[in-house]
């Protein structure tokens, strides 16, 4: 996933090496390209499970002539931070938590917290402590999809009992409706490789598992989950400007 976000950012940028128009003294529309890199901390329900996360990804956003924004993205989670470990395999473990593969000896289990964000959003930015109109403080909000789950990883996969589909009954795969709210500095130069935003995030989400059953508790998840994540999120813009028809003269 990371690889394919990189190697977009790329091919977009050589794209663009071309398409450039002042910001300088104006406001333009402008189409944009958002790299983007964050930390979280889960609140709520979902601080019960995992620690702080990591998420990358990529983003597309549109500028008005007046300075309105409308934008889509993607994010991946990601994080070693999975809380009560023990739990998760409990029915199938020791008394002292370890695992036995097929062949009678104790076997690696790793655990890992996987899942992304998704949504469509829409805001304003407002050009103050910018060096043009085009750059300044600005506040979106989203709608769209949370979903996260543990992934369970046995690298020597000589335990079957966590194989294939049976790992399934134990990753609690949940998903949900989700709103988010972004609020940051947001700077489009002339020169296309200093612009980027920094900004705060809070995302809240309404979810639910979407397993048939969980084998560690021997029954279906039906709770109504609230899941929460506050952060910082910057990126590296990439602005797709059109090529400016303007003249300009030097005396």
């Amino acid at each position: 996933m990371l690889k394919k976000i990189f190697t977009l950012a790329f091919i977009l940028s050589i794209g663009g090496l071309h398409a450039q128009k002042s910001v300088m003294d104006t406001l333009v529309n402008v189409s944009m390209i958002q790299i983007d890199f964050g930390f979280q901390k889960p609140g709520n329900d979902l601080a019960n499970r995992y620690g702080v996360n990591t998420t990358a990804g990529i983003s597309f956003m549109y500028k008005t002539q007046n300075n309105w924004l409308l934008g889509a993205n993607f994010s991946y989670i990601f994080s070693e931070n999975v809380l009560n470990k023990d739990q998760i395999l409990s029915n199938i473990s020791t008394s002292n938590g370890q695992i036995i593969d097929g062949n009678g000896m104790f076997t690696t289990v790793k655990y890992h917290e996987r899942g992304f964000y998704t949504h469509l959003s829409a805001g304003k930015l407002f050009p103050v402590l910018g060096p043009n109109d085009n750059s300044g403080l600005f506040f979106t909000g989203g709608v769209g999809l949370l979903q996260h789950k543990t992934l369970i990883q046995n690298p020597e996969n000589k335990a079957p009992q966590i194989s294939h589909e049976y790992v399934k009954g134990y990753d609690r795969l949940t998903n949900g409706l989700a709103i988010s709210e972004l609020i940051g500095y947001k700077h489009l130069g002339n020169n296309k490789l200093l612009s980027f935003y920094v900004g705060f995030e809070m995302i809240q989400a309404w979810t639910k598992s979407r397993r048939d059953y969980n084998f560690n508790t021997m029954q279906k998840d039906t709770k109504d989950r609230f899941d929460t994540l506050f952060g910082i999120r910057f990126g590296w813009i990439i602005p797709l400007y059109g090529k400016s028809s303007d003249q300009y003269y030097y005396y």
